[in-house]
């Protein structure tokens, strides 16, 4: 009689189940140490990237950034100095100086300040850092530390010391010393130039803002003093000098880089290029964004076990392929004009809502690059009409009428005018017969609406015509009144 065979003790379905279970306790287990104890593995030096990107923008030879960074110590300790003597007066508060009822005993404290920075070096501290052929800014690179939050305080102290620099220009103008006034430009746009070769965005806009700061002031003083051709040439070719700034390219590309610094530091790596997203830290980086915080991130805060959450969301490799399709295609719109930019398909936003949740790294950190690449229109629209303007007020010293025409600057003036950025068919230039403000001429951008309203400047703020959203009916006046300021 034959036996029935019996079921192997491991094949029994209690047992299955058993094995089952022990395999899924294990795997979670796993998992749970992996979360606890997973930690980024940044590997690649993007602070050095970030200097070599500055450096390849400029010619070779010695950085002059050593000497900039002296003239802001300096700039520190007068400040220091002037604020201990009065704490009620803000040294460098320079906008009464451009006003015509400013009290002479505020005018005489201000002067002071120019005087006290000239008297100890800071001035000749930039004079000879524009003698040398770049400028890099010094980037700290700390393993345990994205390069986000590292502090960008010489930016700050390098818009303070072309603020005083703008400052003793118009000044001089004032005074008929020309000497100093084309000194003074140089430098401040020299400042401007050295910011917009650094490698962040903030570096660009700050230093565009510096350069359009010092037109608008020198345009300001243009309509109220009369100066001899020769002036007005050296101060045009200043301007040729010092022009074009940095290309938005170089900072595009470095914040570029300070994005993938920010993925190294926010997933694990799997030592071939993949990881997987730590949720804790990218809370803690968050927060610390969030805050404007510029210390170290402190290690062990958060909840571990919510990277657990990562495996949802895209994967080291996924982001950092949209990272960059994201960022060549912003870089491609920099270099188109104004015009063709609005014409073309790629939108940013629209972008970075379709790549979903999976990619919110990206989402939440992505600095807005299109109102930066924006902002850029606005000031080679101010710059551009600045040098137009400085080679009528040239053409009029020289003929002593101003010309029917643009054209007839070039070439013995301009070898070319300037385009506008918001028109095709460039600048409005009308000659003007019993003007109100005493003008002799009107110089104009149509502005962001690109339509031409006559020369219709904004009340409040001028270049409210070159916004998007509020240059509606408004033209850009180059040569606006006092009164239309």
């Amino acid at each position: 009689m034959s036996r029935t065979a019996q079921p192997s003790p491991f094949s029994r379905p209690r047992n299955i189940a058993l094995a089952l279970l022990l395999a899924f306790v294990t795997w979670i287990s796993y998992l749970v140490y992996w979360a606890v104890t997973v930690q980024p593995n940044p590997s690649t030096d993007y602070a050095k990237k970030l200097e070599e990107l500055s450096a390849a923008s400029q010619p070779l030879g010695e950085n002059a950034w050593p000497m900039l960074m002296e003239a802001a110590r300096i700039l520190q300790e007068v400040e220091t100095e002037l604020s201990d003597r009065d704490d009620d007066f803000d040294p460098f508060d320079f906008e009464p100086i451009y006003l015509d009822d400013t009290p002479p005993e505020v005018l005489s404290k201000l002067q002071h300040t120019i005087a006290e920075l000239r008297a100890a070096g800071a001035f000749d501290q930039i004079a000879l850092a524009a003698q040398r052929p770049n400028a890099v800014r010094l980037h700290s690179y700390l393993p345990d530390e994205s390069l986000i939050f590292q502090t960008i305080a010489d930016v700050a102290q390098l818009r303070r010391l072309a603020r005083a620099r703008i400052a003793s220009m118009y000044q001089a103008l004032a005074q008929g010393d020309a000497d100093e006034a084309v000194a003074a430009l140089d430098q401040t746009l020299y400042i401007a130039q050295v910011n917009t070769h650094q490698s962040l965005i903030i570096e660009q806009l700050v230093g565009r803002a510096i350069a359009a700061a010092a037109a608008g002031r020198l345009r300001q003083a243009l309509m109220q003093h009369q100066l001899d051709a020769t002036t007005y040439a050296r101060l045009l070719k200043t301007f040729q000098q010092r022009l074009p700034l940095g290309p938005t390219e170089i900072a595009l590309q470095g914040e570029r880089l300070i994005m993938l610094d920010m993925i190294q530091h926010l997933y694990s790596d799997d030592g071939a290029g993949g990881g997987r997203l730590l949720l804790a830290e990218i809370g803690d980086m968050v927060q610390m964004t969030g805050a404007g915080s510029s210390t170290s991130r402190p290690k062990g805060e958060g909840l571990a076990l919510v990277n657990l959450g990562g495996f949802f969301y895209a994967n080291r490799t996924e982001i950092t392929e949209a990272a960059n399709d994201f960022f060549d295609q912003m870089i491609r719109l920099s270099t188109l004009s104004r015009a063709d930019r609005r014409a073309d398909p790629f939108d940013e936003n629209a972008v970075l809502q379709t790549l979903g949740w999976r990619f919110m790294p990206l989402n939440m950190l992505m600095p807005a690059l299109g109102r930066a690449i924006d902002a850029r229109d606005a000031i080679d629209c101010d710059l551009a009409g600045t040098i137009i303007m400085l080679a009528l007020e040239q053409y009029r010293a020289q003929t002593g009428q101003y010309p029917d025409s643009l054209e007839e600057l070039t070439p013995a003036i301009l070898e070319e005018i300037p385009s506008d950025p918001f028109s095709a068919n460039g600048f409005v230039y009308r000659t003007l017969a019993n003007d109100a403000a005493g003008r002799g001429y009107v110089l104009y951008s149509i502005g962001a609406d690109g339509v031409d309203n006559n020369g219709a400047a904004g009340s409040i703020e001028p270049w409210n015509a070159l916004s998007d959203r509020q240059g509606f009916g408004l033209d850009f006046v180059l040569n606006a009144p006092r009164s239309e300021k």
